[in-house]
């Protein structure tokens, strides 16, 4: 039986990224590492079923989701101010990706895990899909790696849940 509390589905997102990451470097289908992470681990305290969610929906739209990460960093791009002057963050411009393959494997498969989530668990939250990415990011990313999640992820989601961001926006912060 799948727990369905939060800890259990912040668990699957851990196997379900570190399941991507070994499909990105292995010629094994997602099924294949599902069903090596299932024997291999401990899922006792883990939401399966939503960790078989993100595995398989991840894979199956990975062409469109992909395309969409790769749009918003376009997006990000353009924009930057001109390549002499600093972003907001403190680092140059020269230093972004240009592209989703230009970017290490953990931040590959975090921005695949909370973009499928924005566009298909609209359940969950859109701060919670943020938060929950940005963690990810901190825990298996490089150092700096949750903040560009952050900013991707939050471009998408005012896009995606544009309902959502925008009545939050209206709410005081308590």
């Amino acid at each position: 039986m799948s727990k369905q509390t939060p800890a259990a589905k912040s668990r699957a997102r851990r196997f379900a990224l570190q399941a991507l990451y070994q499909v990105q470097f292995t010629e094994a289908s997602a099924g294949q590492v599902e069903m090596q992470f299932r024997q291999d681990h401990d899922m006792k305290r883990v939401d399966t079923a939503f960790f078989h969610d993100l595995v398989s929906g991840i894979m199956h739209a990975r062409g469109d989701l992909e395309q969409e990460i790769e749009d918003i960093m376009l997006q990000r791009s353009e924009d930057k101010p001109d390549s002499n002057e600093q972003a907001d963050d403190g680092e140059a411009q020269e230093n972004e990706p240009r592209s989703l393959k230009d970017l290490d494997p953990v931040a590959r498969a975090v921005l695949l895990i909370g973009a499928f989530e924005l566009s298909n668990r609209i359940e969950i939250p859109y701060k919670v899909v943020l938060n929950e990415s940005i963690e990810l990011a901190k825990q298996f990313g490089g150092a700096e790696s949750y903040r560009f999640v952050n900013q991707v992820l939050d471009k998408m989601a005012k896009v995606k849940r544009k309902v959502e961001v925008d009545h939050g926006a209206g709410r005081s912060e308590k």
